[in-house]
């Protein structure tokens, strides 16, 4: 299954790779722009109390916009994901209804980042001041929470953008997608951080922001197949559950890919 996701995913990047290169700069362009505004920040002369609400009103502002682009291109992946058109029409389209989210995300963001910022360095100094191990527990369960989180944030955007649900009801229903495809999430962690090595040697061009996106969401639209067979066998035993007849769930996936060999990996349209 995982393979074939590769390969799936491979493709569907592929066929629209100016699609993602136009948009990944376009985004970088705005990514830049919000650094620089951030940077410009410590320009501003004010108190203790007041340069803290500025930095973290800065942190909501910039992760706020880039959720709303983010959000707004999980339209076009899902499209994607389902052997539909992509179109930078449909992304800018999408801005405006995004942007409530983006914000809501960004002020999400900004409470993680600001637990993670203060409180781990906090206990793991208190525990070094006083010995004492309550303090070491409450930064590894802080620690291991904010793993958990980054893990099953990669299926937020896939969530909203195939099920059509709230922001806080995608949250949610990322965390039960991580617990219950604990592998799966890891092997799509992995996959995206090579995307983000990736995007680095190409100057953010390919994968990018958006090849990142069209990860999660074939992960998610595949994975969903797992679900609709659960829902379809109420009877399955927990032993039954767990040996999920892949080859016969993608069956339709597979002849709308068609046949992709290695040596037509570069032109996979010829193959549809």
């Amino acid at each position: 299954m995982f393979k074939f996701f590769l390969v799936k995913n491979f493709v569907d990047v592929w066929e629209n790779i100016f699609h993602v290169i136009l948009l990944n700069v376009f985004m970088m362009i705005v990514s830049l722009a919000l650094v620089l505004a951030w940077f410009l920040q410590g320009f501003f002369s004010a108190g203790t109390f007041l340069t803290l609400v500025i930095y973290f009103a800065f942190v909501t502002v910039i992760s706020g916009i880039i959720f709303t682009l983010l959000f707004a291109e999980g339209k076009n992946a899902a499209a994607a994901s389902r052997s539909e058109g992509v179109s930078f029409g449909s992304f800018f389209k999408s801005l405006p209804s995004s942007f409530t989210d983006g914000i809501k995300a960004g002020l999400i963001f900004t409470l993680f980042f600001a637990v993670a910022r203060y409180s781990i360095p906090y206990y793991i100094k208190s525990f070094s001041s006083t010995g004492n191990f309550v303090f070491l527990l409450l930064a590894a369960f802080i620690f291991w929470f904010i793993v958990v989180t980054v893990l099953s944030l990669q299926y937020l955007i896939p969530v909203m953008s195939l099920m059509n649900n709230s922001l806080l009801k995608s949250l949610k229903k990322s965390y039960i997608l991580f617990f219950d495809n604990t592998l799966f999430s890891i092997g799509l962690f992995i996959l995206n951080l090579i995307s983000a090595a990736l995007s680095v040697v190409t100057f953010g061009l390919a994968p990018g922001f958006c090849g990142i996106i069209f990860n999660s969401t074939n992960a998610l639209k595949i994975r969903l197949y797992k679900y609709d067979w659960l829902e379809v066998n109420p009877q399955l035993s927990a032993k039954e559950k767990k040996d999920v007849p892949w080859n016969e769930l993608l069956v339709k996936e597979k002849e709308i890919l068609g046949s992709h060999p290695i040596k037509n990996a570069l032109m996979p349209w010829k193959q549809r």
